[in-house]
């Protein structure tokens, strides 16, 4: 093995991990962080605070900041999905010009 086919490997294995953690961090912030700040609006929330301030709190968590945080999870996504994207044209294009060149030495040696 080559240190240039060594190193494209260890590469997509490191991505392959952050690529990961990306996605546990994502479901994170889906399942904990979203979900929490929709608890906090509606299960038993009246009961400890009504009135004027508390509707516009209501109202600015709902309309505000969580699709603020489905945004970033949406970036977050996209980004995951690009570097996933990246990689494998990497490795295509990799094997692609170890194709080109065996088959230039296959060419080179019937000469």
């Amino acid at each position: 093995m080559s240190l240039t086919d060594f190193l494209l490997k260890l590469a997509i294995k490191v991505l392959g991990q952050v690529l990961s953690e990306i996605t546990k961090q994502i479901n994170r912030v889906q399942n904990e962080v979203i979900a929490e700040m929709q608890r906090w609006v509606t299960q038993g929330f009246d009961d400890i605070w009504r009135g004027e301030d508390a509707d516009q709190f209501k109202e600015k968590v709902m309309k505000l900041m969580i699709p603020d945080l489905d945004k970033v999870v949406n970036v977050v996504t996209n980004t995951h999905n690009g570097l996933q994207e990246a990689a494998e044209i990497v490795v295509k294009a990799d094997q692609s010009a170890y194709q080109m060149v065996s088959d230039l030495a296959s060419l080179y040696a019937k000469i």
